[in-house]
């Protein structure tokens, strides 16, 4: 059962969603009142067990989620048919991974030891 600061939260992330301007995690954890330590890691509020039984009672999980898309794919407009069908095609695993293609030699103990800027210089120049 969630507590009473994880409805809050829930009810913040339900009515983030209609926002000009949304919050981001940790002020969603903040405006639920939970200390500092949360805000600083939100995902362990965001992700709790009371949380998540809250959303789904608000009706914000994924199953509710699914229903609307079905609901779009039958009954909607085309363009956004074919926006449901996308978010389909994603869940579903449908589209094939980004392909790069890389070419020249890297010397590992170079690497290993790079930065940042070095591994951005050492793909850039192709050595």
């Amino acid at each position: 059962m969630a507590t009473l600061k994880q409805k809050r939260v829930a009810r913040l992330i339900v009515e983030n969603t209609n926002l000009d301007k949304p919050l981001n995690a940790g002020q969603i954890v903040e405006k639920g009142r939970y200390g500092k330590g949360a805000m600083i890691h939100p995902n362990s509020v965001l992700e709790s067990k009371g949380v998540k039984e809250e959303l789904k009672i608000l009706g914000f999980d994924e199953d509710s989620a699914k229903k609307v898309v079905a609901e779009i794919l039958n009954n909607g407009k085309e363009e956004n048919r074919i926006r449901a069908a996308q978010e389909i095609f994603k869940v579903q695993g449908s589209y094939a991974p980004e392909k790069h293609l890389i070419k020249g030699k890297v010397d590992f103990g170079k690497l290993e030891e790079a930065n940042n800027e070095e591994l951005k210089r050492i793909a850039d120049s192709g050595s």
